[in-house]
């Protein structure tokens, strides 16, 4: 009985290092390399988040320590940045043309973009974000597409293989991306590991990549990279931003649109 607890703490301390060298880790990983079953790692998991020690994510598992942010639920986000997301969206409407075909990424920046829209005439928009599309439903002069999927809990959009495919089949004028955080490398990171490899599909689904985050984004960091900004055409952001991230942007061909916040001068 004691060897059994012995090997018990050994796998978790293993387990806590694992995750420490590479802060996220899939569930069926750590079953392979500790050369125990999915079942065990599971029991581990429960044990170390019970303890403080981990979050189990997504059939993986992150570090309590990493500095990584999770995925935040919709109504939490939309009480984030507000105002820097209304005047991002108002900077990014006039990047709309009529009669384009644009992509609308799911989250709470781009949601305040779509609700602007009905200036435009002829639009065709593909949205993944259940929100955004009952917004777009309303206006008729926009003809609407939305991918079938599964519908992520709390964060309201659709993702999934078939998801991933519809966009693989598509083509369109400007992709306009949300982004969880921005790594001062010059990555765009997500914490969700299905829209992840969903962005990556609307990436390549358009000709123009416009990204819209507040300055508050770059103070974050996801463990999951979509792509780095010498990917991104334009980004919007806010005037609060710091002056290492527009240094950081310096490095990349990339256009930066700042839209003025009134508290600053």
């Amino acid at each position: 009985m004691i060897e059994k607890v012995k090997m018990l703490i050994g796998r978790q301390e293993t387990i806590l290092k694992l995750l420490e060298q590479n802060g996220y880790m899939e569930v069926t990983e750590l079953a392979s390399q500790l050369d125990v079953s999915v079942a065990t790692i599971r029991r581990d998991l429960q044990i170390l988040e019970n303890q403080g020690k981990c979050f189990r994510k997504h059939g993986g598992v992150i570090a309590q320590n990493s500095g990584l942010m999770l995925e935040i639920p919709y109504d939490q986000k939309v009480m984030v940045s507000t105002e820097e997301k209304k005047k991002i969206a108002e900077l990014a409407l006039e990047m709309v043309d009529d009669q384009d075909v644009i992509i609308l990424d799911a989250g709470s920046t781009v949601f305040e973009l779509a609700c602007r829209l009905n200036v435009r005439r002829n639009l065709t928009v593909v949205t993944n974000d259940i929100k955004t599309a009952i917004v777009l439903a309303a206006i008729p002069d926009i003809e609407l597409y939305v991918p079938c999927g599964a519908v992520t809990p709390g964060v309201y959009s659709i993702v999934g293989i078939d998801t991933q495919d519809y966009y693989n089949t598509i083509h369109a004028n400007k992709v306009f991306l949300g982004v969880d955080a921005i790594h001062a490398d010059g990555s765009i990171t997500n914490a969700n590991v299905n829209e992840t490899f969903l962005k990556r599909a609307m990436i390549k689904a358009g000709r123009k990549l416009i990204v819209l985050a507040d300055s508050k984004k770059f103070s974050n960091n996801c463990f999951m990279t979509v792509c780095d900004f010498s990917q991104v055409d334009v980004l919007i952001t806010d005037s609060n931003i710091k002056e290492e991230s527009l240094r950081m942007l310096e490095r990349f061909d990339v256009e930066v649109k700042i839209a003025k916040m009134e508290n600053n001068n």
